[in-house]
């Protein structure tokens, strides 16, 4: 081996030995997340004429789920086909700003507005 690539033989050896003793530890341990949240969720107004508001509702809870389940016969809802009600979306304020506000309505299976009777109406944000 010529003298001149001694060094260059030597750097890369060097350079490689890390790369060689890279180890990871044997400890394991446990990843923990702490939060809260930060935006508050909607304001309920209340029903009336079948229908009920939401306002002042964060963008982040826009896709929320919205369920109807009958006091006077829970079981009646227990599939979407067979629901006793369900909730119509009547007006929406739209996505332009950071809050929205959105207006329902509590239909039967014929399309016709429930005036009457005990619901439960659950929300559900992602």
């Amino acid at each position: 081996m010529n003298g001149r690539y001694w060094p260059i033989g030597l750097s890369f050896m060097f350079a490689l030995s890390g790369v060689c003793l890279a180890d990871y530890p044997d400890q394991h341990g446990t990843i923990r997340i702490v939060g809260g949240i930060d935006e508050s969720g909607c304001n309920s107004g209340p029903l009336s004429n079948a229908a009920f508001t939401l306002s002042d509702c964060p963008t982040v809870v826009r896709d929320t789920s919205i369920d109807i389940v009958s006091i006077d016969n829970p079981t009646a809802g227990i599939t979407p086909e067979y629901a006793a009600a369900h909730v119509s979306l009547v007006s929406d304020s739209g996505s332009n700003s950071r809050y929205y506000n959105r207006q329902y309505e509590v239909l039967d299976r014929k399309g016709k507005l429930i005036r009457s009777g005990a619901y439960i109406i659950t929300l559900t944000s992602p």
